[in-house]
Formats: structure tokens, C-alpha cells, sequence
């Protein structure tokens, strides 16, 4: 896939072992010809590796950790990827229309607690879209605010959703689901906390091909 970059970004907050775990299932489905520019807060040796410091968690730094990935990177089309979220090659075969925002939406949570669990989610995580679009649109968004988003301020959310709210140019935003889900690990030390388990979710032990929800937690997390 040699039209795609993936953008890898961490804060590095994790355990070593964790993220270097998350890493190489990102390598096993990513496609032998595509790169990875990765933009962290501590320097690792993955892909072209940018190291921003100890710049803070939270949803303004990871829009600055990819606008960065995403002007270093040289081809037609990038892929959000996160440290603590497991994707599939089908993902990476995606490719949106020019002017699209494409959000995967087989996208599960896993929980310590041993299930998995399905909440329809536009997460900026399972974005794939055109680099030059993605540039524009998070260049616009982080020029609202310089510095920082002020706490308790709403913000703006991923492009395509709420854009006019916040006076951006509305992006259009597609849907489209891989047979495989990519799978979100639920933990208290993710930006905003641990996330509740509502009665409207789906919630399975196993799904395929991670199986069973224990130990596929543990596999990366022990």
C-alpha cells in the first residue's frame, strides 16, 4: 500500500511492554509497502519517529501529534492509528473519495472484565482519509486555539462531525465497516477515563478473530 501512511500517536503513558505489544500487531497487518511516520511524547524506534517532549494528554495534543505525522508524510492518503487499539489489514485498504472523512465503524471495546463490547462510534482513531484534506482540516481546527483548549471549553470534534457548530468548513464524513473489527482497549489511563459499559451496548466474550475477551486483554496487558 504504497498510497497510504499510517499515523501512529502516543503519549507514551502506558507500559513499555503494553505499547510495544500494540506495535508489532500494528507491523503483522499494515501492509509491506506502508509507512509509518509515528509522532510521541518520548522517542521510540518506529517508522520515522518524531518526538514533540512531554507536551500533556489530551484531544488538542493528539490533533497537533497527527496534523504533524500528516505534513511529514508524503503520500495521497494517511490512517490514524492509536497506541492502545488493535486494526486489521482491511482497514488500511480502505480509500475515501478526495474530499471524504471515512470512519471505520466496526470498531469494539474491550474490557478487563472479560467482554467485548459494540457502541456505533465516529472515533478520529479509525480515520482514513486524504492527507492533504486532513491537513486542512486540523490546521483549522487548532488555529481556533493557539495554545490550548481551556478546560470546560467544548471543542471541536472529529472532521465531519459538528463542523458547522464551530464555524469550520463542513467535511463530509462517510461510514464503512471492515469484516474484522478493530478493537479499542478499556482502560482508565485512555484520555477522558475509562468508558461505561451503557445498557444499550452489545456486549460478546468472543469475537473473531480476537477470541475470547480474557485473553485477548491479557495477551497484551500481562
Amino acid at each position: 500500500m504504497k498510497d497510504l501512511t499510517i499515523l501512529y500517536y502516543s503519549s507514551n503513558y502506558l507500559k513499555p511492554f503494553v505499547l510495544e505489544r500494540v506495535r508489532d500487531e500494528l507491523v503483522k497487518v499494515k501492509g509491506e509497502h506502508t509507512k509509518i511516520v509515528s509522532v510521541t511524547q518520548k522517542p521510540i524506534g518506529f517508522g520515522h519517529n518524531i518526538c514533540v517532549g512531554d507536551i500533556g494528554r489530551c484531544i488538542y495534543n493528539i490533533y497537533r501529534q497527527i496534523l504533524i505525522a500528516a505534513m511529514f508524510a508524503d503520500t495521497d492518503y494517511v490512517a490514524c492509528a492509536e497506541d492502545d487499539i488493535l486494526y486489521n489489514e482491511q482497514h488500511f485498504k480502505y480509500r475515501p473519495k478526495e474530499d471524504e472523512f471515512a470512519y471505520n465503524m466496526n470498531r469494539w471495546g474491550l474490557d478487563s472484565r472479560g467482554f467485548y463490547y459494540y457502541r456505533p462510534w465516529v472515533g478520529m482513531c479509525c480515520c482514513v482519509a486524504p492527507r492533504r484534506l486532513l491537513i486542512e482540516a486540523l490546521t483549522e481546527r487548532l488555529a481556533l486555539y493557539p495554545d490550548a483548549i481551556p478546560m470546560g471549553v467544548p471543542q471541536p470534534a472529529e472532521p465531519g462531525k459538528r463542523d458547522k457548530k464551530f464555524g469550520l468548513k463542513e467535511q463530509k464524513l462517510v461510514k464503512f465497516h471492515t469484516d474484522a473489527p478493530v478493537v479499542i482497549f478499556n482502560h482508565r489511563t485512555q484520555v477522558g477515563g475509562k468508558r461505561k459499559v451503557l445498557e444499550t451496548d452489545r456486549l460478546e466474550a468472543w469475537i473473531k478473530p480476537w477470541g475470547d475477551a480474557y485473553e485477548t486483554f491479557d495477551r497484551f496487558w500481562k
